[in-house]
């Protein structure tokens, strides 16, 4: 049996996503992590495990992204995924954002550092799936 590949889904409320977590889970290994600093730390101790990251942008501040920089939590996801792009070791694992915020900021950001934007409203699970399984193939 061939194991499944290791994501991780950064998200602090996953009352709207669940069916997107149950699909999710029948292809990949999902560590959910409830807020940035949760999020590092998986990455740090994981030692290259992980294949991709769902990430929210609408998170809770933490020690790694800070009240300020994180404007109230609108932006906390964005300053993980800058962070992560930033850090040679964690640079290459491909993110997909995965919101129900609708800003053309969102999809500035993301777009500069190569990362796909899906919104929930928009995006049905066979899309998700697609975009996820397309992603973190590569």
């Amino acid at each position: 049996m061939t194991k499944k590949p290791d994501i991780l889904w950064v998200d602090d409320d996953m009352m709207f996503y669940k069916s997107y977590l149950l699909e999710a889970e029948t292809t990949y290994n999902v560590t959910l992590c409830k807020n940035v600093d949760e999020c590092w730390q998986q990455l740090v101790s994981s030692e290259g495990k992980y294949q991709g990251i769902i990430l929210d942008v609408l998170l809770p501040h933490g020690k790694l992204v800070n009240l300020a920089k994180s404007n109230g939590g609108l932006r906390t996801g964005i300053e993980l995924m800058k962070q992560i792009r930033d850090s040679k070791q964690f640079s290459e694992i491909p993110i997909i954002i995965f919101t129900i915020r609708d800003s053309r900021d969102v999809d500035d950001e993301a777009a500069k550092l190569g990362v796909q934007v899906l919104r929930k409203q928009e995006t049905d699970l066979i899309e998700f799936m697609n975009v996820i399984n397309l992603e973190f193939s590569k």
